[in-house]
């Protein structure tokens, strides 16, 4: 942070860190962290508080334990290194699109400001990370919230930015979000037949036996597609099937990646975020 900010100041003796990253995704920690600035000018202004999202996949083996996943006994070897090098083919490709996102600046598309990015690479497998600026008095917004539509289109005219930035991109900038082996990775560790099997019966104990139908209507629909051998090659090749070419995709394009804040019933949107 000092180099990012070009400032000498240091980190004071009542430095506080908070994990704040439960329940906010299982790929990385994210940390809300208030530096307590030493040795600073007056001419400075630096930033009283900031995030760092690290690139881990301890978040998902917590959340497996937590959902009665099985715990450990589905942490094998391999599986345990599929999901490293999922985890830094993710990081590195969010890492490259706030580069590209951060160099266009466009205004129908906000981002929170990047102090800093460290990526995967040879000489660095372990350590990975984010730091961005901190937005306070966040809303999330609920899966069961009614938010008026004028609220709504922000965050279209973000995403449909996002996508409409790209075409513009050369093949050699879009090259790191081109080929769907990753596609291979997330159905590989996370839609398998033996991790979908645990979730439905997770799913038959925690609902009551009026919901059962429902629940074995899921267990259906995982049987006809998420578990049909074609179906991840038809996925991988669903432009070809439509006719149009591909574009760049946000991915994981949930509330929870919408930075809002609400005043009084209207919601602001703030910022877009967490690129797969």
């Amino acid at each position: 942070m000092q180099k990012a900010l070009g400032t000498t100041a240091t980190f004071g003796e009542d430095k506080k860190v908070t994990n704040i990253s439960d329940m906010k995704g299982f790929m990385s920690r994210i940390a809300l962290i208030e530096p307590c600035w030493i040795g600073f000018t007056n001419e400075e202004t630096l930033p009283e508080k900031f995030i760092v999202k690290i690139s881990s996949q301890l978040p998902y083996i917590e959340m497996t334990k937590l959902m009665d996943f099985g715990g450990e006994d589905i942490w094998n070897a391999e599986k345990l290194k599929t999901m490293g090098e999922a985890t830094r083919v993710f990081h590195n490709k969010e890492v490259a699109t706030y580069q590209i996102m951060m160099r266009e600046n466009h205004p129908k598309l906000p981002l929170t400001k990047i102090y800093a990015v460290k990526p995967f690479d040879e000489e660095n497998s372990l350590k990975a990370y984010i730091i961005s600026e901190y937005i306070p008095n966040l809303y999330h917004i609920g899966m069961h919230d009614s938010i008026p539509a004028e609220d709504l289109l922000p965050i279209v005219q973000a995403l449909a930015t996002f996508s409409a930035i790209g075409q513009k991109l050369s093949e050699e900038e879009t090259k790191y979000a081109r080929g769907a082996n990753f596609l291979d990775m997330i159905f590989h560790q996370f839609m398998d037949e033996t991790s979908i099997k645990r979730s439905e019966t997770m799913m038959r104990n925690a609902f009551p036996e009026e919901y059962h139908e429902k629940v074995e209507q899921m267990s259906k629909n995982n049987q006809d597609y998420y578990l049909n051998p074609k179906m991840l090659n038809n996925f991988k090749n669903t432009c070809n099937f439509f006719g149009y070419q591909p574009v760049l995709t946000h991915s994981d394009a949930w509330s929870a990646n919408f930075l809002c804040t609400k005043e009084g019933s209207k919601v602001n949107f703030k910022a877009l975020i967490d690129f797969q």
